[in-house]
């Protein structure tokens, strides 16, 4: 594993790392949300992971986490451990090790693993169209 994607920056983050924090909060629409990230490159065919730590504003159960997450059409939350290799060919981002996070109140930890090839930035684009004119479609 190589602890650095691109090069690094004045502050500390590599440029990989500012580009996801700027895109996560561009996607949430939330500008000034506090985000941290740290990516490390890691040889194998294909695949993305990302580790997940959020701190929600009130208690956040297990079962209603996993149930709002299984309700996505393109997340799966899985009880077993996923690999890069088990996710190869799939559409499906795989959220695994949920669980609570008690350094902070209310927080978890996840890991989310997807095959870049078929779960990149096209097909999600797509994704995200389809489940936009779907909601459109339910309110008219």
């Amino acid at each position: 594993m190589i602890p650095l994607i691109d090069v690094l920056l004045e502050d500390g983050y590599s440029k990989e790392e500012k580009k996801m924090i700027l895109e996560t909060q561009k996607i949430l629409d939330l500008p000034t949300l506090p985000i941290s990230a740290l990516c490390v490159r890691v040889p194998v065919k294909n695949a993305h992971s990302v580790h997940i730590q959020l701190e929600c504003s009130q208690p956040c159960e297990l079962p209603q986490v996993i149930e709002a997450l299984n309700h996505h059409p393109f997340v799966k939350v899985s009880e077993s451990i996923i690999t890069p290799r088990e996710v190869s060919g799939q559409d499906i981002a795989y959220v695994t090790r949920l669980h609570h996070d008690h350094s902070v109140p209310y927080g978890l930890h996840a890991f989310v693993i997807a095959d870049n090839i078929r779960k990149g930035a096209a097909l999600n684009a797509i994704q995200i169209l389809e489940t936009l004119i779907e909601r459109r479609n339910e309110h008219v």
